[in-house]
């Protein structure tokens, strides 16, 4: 194995490990007020759902089916949460940190969205309350229960999205005109159906003061209600990005400080923009020097140094001597990611101080 392919197994190693590290509990922090679900029946849903743990699927129902009622369930609105959350962490993983590269935004979002991190948030947000554990099981397992707990996290952001769209769903098709009162979230089990008479019961004076930011829960678009559950989850992965970049790179110091032969850090070297345009004038300067042999006393010579520091990609300073047929000695220095880039502009400066070029051309 080369050293290049040693290195590259190292970081493989390191990104790996860092995605698999379990971070230590959240601390305290500032969260947003957590935002309501303004329809009633499905909040009612997470209200009276039962957890069951890890179940085997049932393949005595039909799977796929094409036509019947459109109706939300537990299962439904935390398949759509976890797929929002998983688009939102990365597009503001990519939005927050630019500089990062792909390894570095995969564990950030990785981290914000697993299910250790989701089930602390429920219980911050007081969702743990939510959960009805299935009184059939008698041993409930540490892992089993942060499922659990995380499961309602995803399914109560569904349930947002679905109710910042303003659609009311029914349990019965044939009957568009049921009302009853709104169900408190103390009552559990009780699936009446709500219509749009009932929705707009709601407080929207107190509703707005809970919604960060405020805004009318109603009739949104799709789009709409993804932008204001990115402003909300911003406001909420901030704190927590915070913590999670400090725990990975006590982590990753860790893991350097533990290796036989520490790898080097390097640096970015930061090439100015105007070089490019320099280069490109300066094509074919080192030709021009060596080709004036009735001007030229001595063949020019270079003089390459590494400039100092460990980077990415090692610069090089090159110092080009040059003695005419006077004696007169010329002497032009040039840095550059390439030594044969850095010996051909430091000639053409040479060329451009002699005369035998202009620096316009």
């Amino acid at each position: 194995m080369s050293e290049t392919e040693a290195e590259q197994s190292i970081i493989r190693t390191d990104i790996d490990s860092l995605t698999a590290y379990q971070l230590s509990p959240f601390p305290s922090m500032d969260l947003p007020p957590l935002p309501p679900i303004t329809d009633p029946h499905l909040e009612q849903i997470i209200d009276s759902y039962v957890s069951t743990g890890l179940r085997p699927l049932l393949f005595d129902q039909d799977v796929f089916v094409m036509d019947g009622e459109d109706e939300r369930d537990f299962e439904e609105m935390q398949l759509v949460g976890n797929a929002l959350l998983e688009a939102i962490a990365t597009t503001w993983g990519h939005d927050t940190f630019p500089a990062f590269r792909q390894g570095a935004s995969s564990q950030l979002q990785s981290h914000l969205i697993r299910k250790s991190t989701l089930c602390q948030m429920a219980i911050r947000y007081n969702l743990h309350t939510k959960v009805n554990y299935d009184p059939n099981i008698s041993i409930w397992t540490e892992i089993d229960i942060g499922r659990a707990q995380s499961a309602v996290f995803e399914a109560y952001i569904g349930a947002v999205y679905y109710s910042l769209l303003g659609k009311i769903i029914t349990n019965h098709k044939d009957d568009d005109t049921n009302q009853t009162d709104s169900t408190s979230k103390g009552e559990k089990g009780d699936k009446s159906s709500v219509d749009a008479g009932d929705n707009q019961k709601l407080e929207p004076e107190k509703a707005k003061k809970e919604i960060t930011p405020p805004i009318d829960s109603r009739n949104m678009t799709r789009g709409q209600a993804f932008e204001y559950l990115y402003s909300w989850l911003s406001q909420l992965f901030k704190p927590m990005s915070k913590f999670i970049l400090d725990e990975l790179k006590k982590e990753e110091i860790r893991l350097e400080s533990s290796r036989p032969n520490p790898r080097k850090i390097t640096a970015i070297f930061h090439v100015p923009p105007e070089w490019e345009l320099e280069d490109r004038k300066a094509k074919g300067g080192k030709n021009v020097l060596h080709t004036q042999s009735q001007l030229i006393k001595v063949k020019p010579t270079y003089t390459a140094t590494a400039v100092v520091g460990t980077w990415d990609l090692q610069p090089w300073q090159v110092v080009c001597t040059a003695v005419d047929v006077n004696g007169k000695e010329w002497i032009a220095e040039a840095t550059r990611i390439t030594k044969k880039k850095a010996e051909n502009m430091a000639a053409w400066k040479i060329c451009v101080e002699m005369g035998l070029i202009s620096e316009d051309e």
